[in-house]
């Protein structure tokens, strides 16, 4: 229901393409293994898409709310996980919240395919830590590899995944199995074409992204990371308000496995927002606000998991606030 309201909305209520799309599906329809300033992956799509409404981009708006609904199943399947049906509907609804998964999107990019890829990353992730299953590793490795043909941002959620692989006790029995290293080969074969025309070509998109993040103003170090954490708040807080009537039933850590399952939840979701503000103190670069849109996905989760209270949910007056959130959401892209 939503796919379609958005792509009706979008269809609509833009008379022209949005910049970006313009852009995208301009590489798209020349298939290369790269673009001056990102990799493929999200150009292929949009110029198949494209195809499926000839004369219009209507075909590329449902590619973009497909690519979010997908979200928004990743964020359902892990909080059933850890929260009970009604909690995990909430985990998934309060992205309603945030312009990243209701307006943006229809400005098709590399961060909205990123999106996606992200969620899978950490879904699949987590099934295979917790499974030890060849099977998962190996999915996880296909969408690690066809992330990175989205976007390199990916590698600050691989960071803080990597050491919680190595730290975590219970997630360390899986290095002596051959699980992660059947990842890792397939992520590398699906994003070593890739590579090589990156060798090819001097590195161009890196070049891009060190040049568009660059920022030599002195109070750089404080100012880039402040200015980060104020414009995602408008994302989050929204998110913040549906979650509310949820909050109240802390999920049972009385297991070393629960408790891993938990660190697991911290380091995907803590972990790259600590990785980018420590990049931009210590650096002093740019970290644009469209970056955090993969960062919050698993918000909804995290934080049932995460805060505890007192009372059972009210699942009428969630939903209500959950449709008035998203109601809202479609009146601020209509005057946007």
């Amino acid at each position: 229901v939503r796919t379609v309201a958005w792509v009706v909305l979008s269809a609509v209520a833009l008379a022209n393409p949005p910049l970006d799309l313009v852009e995208w599906l301009s590489w798209g329809h020349s298939l290369q293994w790269g673009y001056p300033k990102h990799p493929p992956l999200p150009a292929w799509l949009a110029a198949g898409f494209a195809r499926l409404s000839p004369g219009d981009v209507i075909g590329v708006y449902l590619l973009a709310y497909l690519t979010v609904s997908g979200c928004f199943w990743a964020a359902w399947k892990l909080a059933r996980e850890f929260v009970s049906p009604p909690r995990a509907l909430l985990a998934a609804l309060c992205l309603e919240g945030s312009l990243y998964f209701t307006a943006d999107p229809a400005e098709w990019s590399n961060n909205v395919a990123l999106d996606l890829g992200w969620a899978a990353v950490i879904l699949f992730g987590f099934h295979a830590v917790r499974t030890a299953s060849t099977r998962w590793w190996a999915a996880t490795g296909v969408a690690i590899g066809l992330t990175l043909l989205c976007k390199y941002t990916l590698g600050v959620l691989l960071l803080p995944l990597g050491a919680y692989l190595a730290l975590d006790p219970h997630a360390r029995r899986n290095l002596s199995r051959p699980g992660p290293y059947v990842a890792v080969a397939v992520a590398a074969a699906v994003f070593a074409p890739h590579l090589v025309w990156l060798v090819q070509n001097d590195f161009i998109t890196l070049t891009y992204a060190s040049e568009r993040s660059a920022d030599p103003r002195w109070y750089s170090r404080v100012w880039n990371p402040t200015a980060f954490v104020l414009g995602q708040s408008y994302h989050v807080l929204p998110m913040l308000v549906v979650l509310w009537p949820a909050v109240g039933k802390r999920f049972v850590v009385d297991t070393p496995e629960s408790r891993s399952r938990v660190r697991y939840l911290h380091a995907a979701v803590l972990g790259p927002v600590a990785i980018l503000l420590a990049l931009s103190v210590v650096t002093g670069c740019q970290i644009r606000e469209i970056w955090g849109s993969p960062l919050w996905t698993f918000l909804g989760v995290w934080v049932l998991v995460t805060v505890g209270g007192e009372g059972e949910m009210n699942l009428p007056r969630a939903l209500r606030r959950a449709a008035l959130v998203a109601v809202a959401m479609l009146a601020v892209a209509v005057f946007k």
